[in-house]
């Protein structure tokens, strides 16, 4: 596709924006801060015990947040996702993280900002719910 890359840059296959590969005739590579936002999305969509390869990916949406009393939900969806976050390889820094809550339409939305070790900063809005 023209794109150059360095050796150090992350690349990652292109996803459509739903999770589901691109591609129309050869499969797409996504690179650089698309595909630490990529990686970034699909860990924190990943539910924990998801994957049969290694039951421990993933966030602990149904023991550690969904189990939780409603006060305490929010905050640990919010340590939950911090940690996520912090799991995807060439994000060293959250920069910002908000989280909230629409209790009628039971939806989550998280809207992070963090730093690459590149230098760069990605952000990203992540819908979970109905």
């Amino acid at each position: 596709m023209g794109v150059t890359t360095l050796e150090t840059d992350p690349i990652d296959f292109a996803d459509d924006g739903e999770g589901d590969l691109a591609f129309e005739v050869d499969l797409e590579f996504s690179t650089g801060t698309d595909a630490v936002k990529q990686q970034a999305r699909a860990e924190l969509l990943l539910f924990k015990g998801e994957i049969f390869e290694n039951l421990d990916d993933g966030v602990d949406w149904y023991g550690s947040v969904l189990g939780q009393q409603s006060t305490r939900a929010l905050p640990a969806a919010r340590a939950a996702v911090r940690l996520a976050l912090l799991r995807v390889p060439n994000l060293v820094e959250i920069i910002a993280l908000a989280l909230t809550f629409d209790s009628t339409t039971r939806v989550l939305t998280i809207v992070w900002e963090a730093r690459t070790r590149f230098g760069d900063t990605v952000s990203d809005t992540v819908t979970m719910g109905s």
